[in-house]
């Protein structure tokens, strides 16, 4: 059974992952601040080199990283930084809809593997009223998420509707994931979790 890394610390990419199979988390600091203004070529850039900065150390193990950005009309929106932002952030998307991608990683040093893609969803948020805004500020649940909300805790009640991969919203698309893994590397989740047929 390969080990499995998992280069975030992001409780919602745990969550997805550990449904599937046994991993270890291996947390990646590398500084984020990207001059890069297209959120594809950014959110890969970044999930490359969190899953590169881990791979040296696991050579045997197989390395998926992912960052997951939100954009609307061609703003990346990225963590808040306090309330405040936080209160700028969900105010601007209030009733409105915007993209979400995540760009993810997978490496696999002794196979000689790098790939890189990612994936987009589309959000839409309900018209909610400054009550219900400060209701989910007032539980900081923004806090360290892209786009100052989550999906998969009380930011889902903030949400009209959503098109595409619901996992990657949360920041992990795991089926992609899976296929790619499939493919390239004959691992798959849907074997006991991890490993071969």
């Amino acid at each position: 059974m390969r080990e499995i890394i998992l280069a975030s610390q992001s409780q919602g990419r745990k969550e997805v992952l550990e449904k599937y199979t046994k991993f270890k988390v291996v947390p990646s600091n590398i500084y984020e601040n990207k001059d890069y203004k297209d959120i594809k070529i950014l959110t890969m850039a970044l999930s490359f080199e969190k899953g590169i900065s881990i791979s040296k150390n696991y050579a045997d193990s197989i390395i998926i990283s992912a960052d997951t950005m939100v954009d609307m009309d061609g703003e990346n929106i990225g963590k808040p930084k306090d309330y405040e932002d936080a209160y700028r952030i969900l105010n601007k998307l209030r009733g409105k809809k915007h993209r979400i991608v995540t760009g993810f990683s997978i490496i696999s040093l002794a196979d000689n593997f790098k790939y890189t893609s990612c994936q987009e969803s589309c959000v839409e948020f309900k018209n909610f009223t400054d009550e219900e805004l400060k209701a989910y500020l007032d539980s900081y649940e923004f806090e360290g998420k892209a786009g100052a909300y989550t999906i998969g805790g009380r930011g889902g009640l903030l949400i009209s509707s959503i098109k595409g991969d619901y996992n990657n919203i949360i920041g992990l698309p795991i089926y992609k994931i899976n296929e790619v893994l499939y493919k390239y590397l004959n691992v798959n989740f849907l074997w006991s979790g991890n490993g071969k047929k």
